[in-house]
């Protein structure tokens, strides 16, 4: 308390009288004290702390007072309020603490120094997405907090969460330009020692039981089978079916693939248009008037 005395003393009798008076920020030592208690945990009432130039008509620097508080922040302030809130110098008229600790009151009042209120309407959404939200974000800490604590642990982080987007983004593309899975040939697009007459006759099996989906997609097979069988199309375990209808490169081959790709991949309910799609656009594909 002495030394904070000593201080505000020292800064208000240290500067001229007149020195700015004219531009200076002007207020009362009861608010000042407020503010250097408010300023204990927020930024915002330091920064307007320090910005104050003349208490009750006298200059100060409680900027220069207020500089370096490091770890002794709270410690320092708290002296300084207790300061303000006493008498300046000897002689001056003691300052009524009833009527500065209103004062106070008054100036944390302010909606400036309140927490900030969730607005009412999502106050109640928010709060229940922050209860479901917080174990995670507790098993995430748990997970984090080690790699942070790493010498270069942020970049560390950083060059993890790349690598998983990139891995997550490359199992959605091949997923959706993955291979069927047959039996004869698991992750290819079809097993090439297959007989394409019997995954035909399979796919109008299908067909006559309302599968069309498996219909599509065995018709599907079944011109990749003949095509390759004629020398226009090259099958390998890694052929996708957009890499097929490129080596094909016929405007029918595109819409079989794009239907195939949708009803196969995307889930697409396959409709009669589909299967009529196929029957025409197939021995248009092959260059034969085959109803398959």
């Amino acid at each position: 308390m002495v030394v904070g005395l000593a201080l505000v003393a020292a800064l208000v009798t240290a500067l001229p009288a007149d020195a700015g008076r004219a531009q200076a920020a002007t207020t009362t030592r009861a608010e000042a004290a407020a503010l250097a208690r408010a300023a204990v945990d927020d930024d915002r009432a330091l920064a307007e702390l320090r910005g104050i130039e003349e208490l009750d008509g006298r200059p100060v620097d409680l900027a220069a007072a207020t500089a370096a508080l490091g770890g002794d922040r709270r410690a320092r302030l708290a002296a300084l309020a207790d300061a303000l809130a006493g008498p300046a110098e000897p002689g001056d008229p003691p300052v009524d603490r009833e009527a500065s600790r209103q004062v106070a009151e008054q100036v944390l009042e302010a909606d400036k120094y309140q927490e900030d209120q969730v607005p009412r309407p999502f106050q109640g959404a928010l709060a229940w997405l922050a209860d479901r939200l917080r174990p995670v974000g507790r098993a995430l800490g748990r997970v984090i907090d080690p790699i942070l604590g790493l010498p270069g642990g942020p970049v560390i982080l950083l060059v993890l969460i790349v690598a998983a987007g990139g891995t997550a983004t490359a199992w959605l593309i091949s997923r959706r330009s993955r291979a069927v899975v047959t039996q004869g040939g698991a992750g290819s697009l079809v097993d090439p020692a297959l007989d394409p007459d019997e995954v035909a006759q399979r796919a109008d099996d299908a067909e006559a039981a309302g599968d069309l989906t498996v219909a599509i997609r065995l018709r599907y097979q079944a011109g990749l089978l003949r095509l390759a069988r004629a020398g226009e199309l090259v099958l390998r375990p890694d052929t996708t079916a957009e890499g097929a209808a490129r080596q094909v490169g016929r405007p029918a081959m595109d819409e079989l693939t794009r239907d195939f790709e949708e009803i196969v991949y995307g889930d697409r309910v396959a409709t009669e248009a589909d299967v009529r799609l196929a029957r025409r656009a197939w021995p248009e594909v092959l260059g034969a008037r085959s109803s398959r």
